[in-house]
């Protein structure tokens, strides 16, 4: 299955399949190679702590961006700052053993999912969000 692109490489969205042909994603050959992430900025100092799994929202309550990163590195201690594609840092902070922090709510879900993966998506609650991201359930810690 894992040369078809449907076994557990593709669970981890490590694999993308184009034109009949299976690749690792450029995320991971980039962290096999050794270069930096491209769509996140890692910061906290900490060794992470246990990270909850799937996506979830994490109440704004009018926090400034940093002043919501600094709750969440004292949380979960290191974390992995969205900067780029959504897709992509999910991907990247997954291989880092990362939760991804999306500052700016994504219109969808970011597809594919890498199993195990974390994402903290900064959003009050809005009836105008939507559906995916009204359908998170809330991460209460921070």
């Amino acid at each position: 299955s894992e040369p078809l692109g449907q076994g557990e490489l593709a669970d981890l969205a490590v694999l993308r399949r184009k034109a009949g042909q299976v690749a690792l994603r450029a995320a991971v050959s980039d962290a096999l190679d050794g270069a930096p992430p491209r769509a996140i900025r890692v910061i906290g100092d900490t060794a992470a702590h246990s990270l909850p799994l799937g996506a979830l929202r994490v109440a704004r309550a009018g926090r400034a961006d940093l002043e919501l990163e600094a709750a969440l590195v004292a949380e979960l201690g290191r974390i992995a700052v969205i900067e780029g594609d959504v897709a992509r840092g999910v991907l990247e902070a997954r291989l880092h053993g990362l939760a991804a922090l999306a500052l700016d709510p994504p219109a969808a879900r970011p597809a594919p999912w890498p199993a195990g993966a974390c994402l903290l998506v900064a959003a009050d609650e809005d009836p105008r969000a939507p559906a995916w991201l009204r359908a998170l359930a809330p991460f209460t810690s921070a």
